[in-house]
């Protein structure tokens, strides 16, 4: 229980963490712009943390996880933290940005423990479901493959579940 307790919390330190540099000022000062680089669902070599919502009310989180499968377990694990991490978040008034706060949302597709099926899902949470950032997957080689998506369409990654050397 021990071990599930500092996973659950460390998977909420490192969201948080990655949020709160998202959310500072930028360089003008100005806390109402919503970081944006005016981004199509093409590739493109700029990063967008926030997709061009007119009629933005949340920040949508998107997950490719291991539902089932042989990781379903460790997966499981994933979603538990990540829905206590939104929980928390969304109970404290959700992620300011600028004068406004925003609810986090979070879609989950489950990639039956394959590659192909979270590449795919991946893909579909970026170009479809326009989701501002990846929640990632379990086990370093779900979140090399996931990474390699990302960094094409230029969508932030928040990674909690690999430790392979080459992730780092």
């Amino acid at each position: 229980m021990q071990k599930k307790a500092m996973f659950l919390f460390f998977i909420a330190v490192a969201l948080g963490s990655t949020l709160i540099l998202i959310s500072r000022q930028n360089n003008d000062g100005n806390r109402d712009v919503i970081y944006n680089k005016n981004i199509s669902n093409d590739i493109h070599s700029g990063i967008s943390p926030l997709s061009d919502r007119l009629d933005r009310k949340n920040i949508y989180f998107g997950v490719s996880i291991s539902k089932t499968g042989r990781f379903s377990v460790e997966g499981e694990n994933v979603i538990q933290g990540y829905n206590l991490w939104q929980e928390h978040v969304n109970k404290n008034g959700g992620i300011k940005i600028g004068e406004k706060s925003y609810p986090v949302v979070i879609k989950y597709y489950d990639d039956n423990s394959k590659i192909e099926k979270l590449e795919e899902n991946i893909t579909r949470l970026i170009k479809e479901d326009r989701v501002d950032f990846i929640l990632g997957p379990f086990t370093s080689g779900f979140n090399l493959a996931a990474s390699q998506i990302t960094e094409k369409y230029g969508k932030i990654m928040i990674e909690s579940g690999g430790a392979s050397d080459s992730i780092f």
